[in-house]
């Protein structure tokens, strides 16, 4: 499962992008609880910060079960993904067709492209 999510979070601010990539994950494994096996941030977009998911299931084709769950969680102010460290500043989700698609959208990070751009 390949989803964006939307963080109300500046991501110029972000000082230390390996952390807060761990960090996601985290949020979103804690969120789903067994049900998955691994998180992959797949990518870091500006626009508040937009980050590319990939989420592996434990189950074979309960992918789109873990997209309904977080869809849901992200309407409940109450919900894990709501209480997570950066999920909790979550705005908007959505799925991405696939790895290539999240992919795509990326150009260097911008502490290598001049200060300005997307993260990947």
């Amino acid at each position: 499962v390949i989803v964006a999510v939307t963080l109300n979070m500046d991501l110029n601010k972000v000082a230390d992008v390996e952390s807060f990539k761990r960090d996601v994950a985290a949020d979103v494994i804690f969120a789903l609880g067994p049900d998955v096996r691994n998180v992959k941030v797949l990518a870091l977009r500006a626009g508040s910060i937009i980050v590319d998911l990939e989420i592996t299931p434990t189950r074979a084709g309960s992918g789109p079960d873990l997209h309904q769950q977080l869809m849901e969680q992200s309407r409940d102010p109450h919900s894990l993904l709501m209480k997570g460290k950066y999920t909790s500043k979550t705005t908007a989700l959505a799925p991405l067709g696939s790895k290539t698609e999240a992919e795509k959208e990326c150009v260097r990070a911008p502490e290598e492209s001049g200060g300005a751009g997307e993260l990947r």
